[in-house]
């Protein structure tokens, strides 16, 4: 079995978020980071949690707060 590499996200803090992603020319990385980075960083963690209950209960403190 050979293994590949499908990229990294990690959530830095204050709603930013870091990826590194293989999606560059000729077997490169693009890395990105940023607010825009965390909302993709999010929707991967949320759709990770396996029951209805814990993406309601880990999307709570955003959903507080929008309100």
């Amino acid at each position: 079995m050979r293994l590949t590499y499908v990229g990294s996200l990690a959530y830095i803090g204050s709603d930013k978020a870091v990826a590194d992603l293989p999606f560059g020319f000729k077997g490169g990385n693009v890395a990105a980071g940023g607010q825009l980075t965390y909302y993709f960083w999010r929707s991967a963690y949320l759709s990770k949690l396996f029951s209805l209950r814990n993406r309601t209960l880990g999307n709570r403190p955003r959903l507080l707060e929008l309100m």
